[in-house]
């Protein structure tokens, strides 16, 4: 089964205040994923456990609402090494749409930052855990190495469909 990154892969360590505060991410999908995991990279050092979760985007380039079946496991954050947390039934998600990867950790660590700008898009809010609808969040000038992974859903032909066109075709169904 093909699989699909969709993120940010940088690997520019520096200061990110994580158990204060929750991060935002905007992403966007090439395909229709089932969420597997969530990668992101600390150097520097780094403590601490992260987790993340997935938020619709508003429709201004904000987040949204919290997504079921998205929270990963907690992961201990480790220095100079990029560090996935699994998804177990993770949602589907679809193609061409943009969502928002959330972390929030329990240590302060030093990630992987990457200048915002040409498409994206970082928000943070002071809060200590991860509300049902992002409300207050501020945008950010610098983001993490992150990303997350998740399987292509792909199209089967329906077996009925196929019993249709052989009808069609051949005039008698045998």
């Amino acid at each position: 089964m093909a699989t699909e990154d969709v993120g940010y892969k940088g690997t520019n360590a520096d200061w990110r205040t994580f158990s204060a505060y929750i991060y935002y991410y905007q992403v966007t999908t090439n395909s229709s994923i089932v969420l597997d995991s969530y990668s992101v990279y600390c150097g520097g050092t780094a403590s601490g456990t992260g987790t993340f979760v997935l938020y619709t985007d508003n429709g201004s380039n904000k987040p949204g609402s919290l997504i079921a079946n998205t929270q990963s496991a907690g992961v201990t954050l480790t220095t100079n090494a990029w560090k996935s947390a699994a998804v177990t039934g993770g949602a589907t998600l679809a193609a061409a749409t943009k969502y928002w990867i959330c972390i929030k950790g329990t240590a302060d660590v030093k990630c992987a930052r990457i200048a915002v700008g040409s498409g994206y898009l970082v928000g943070y809010q002071n809060v200590t855990s991860f509300p049902s609808t992002a409300t207050t969040v501020s945008e950010a000038t610098t983001g993490e190495g992150i990303y997350l992974t998740g399987t292509v859903v792909v199209a089967s032909a329906c077996p009925i469909n196929l019993l249709k066109t052989r009808i069609l075709n051949k005039g008698v169904m045998h």
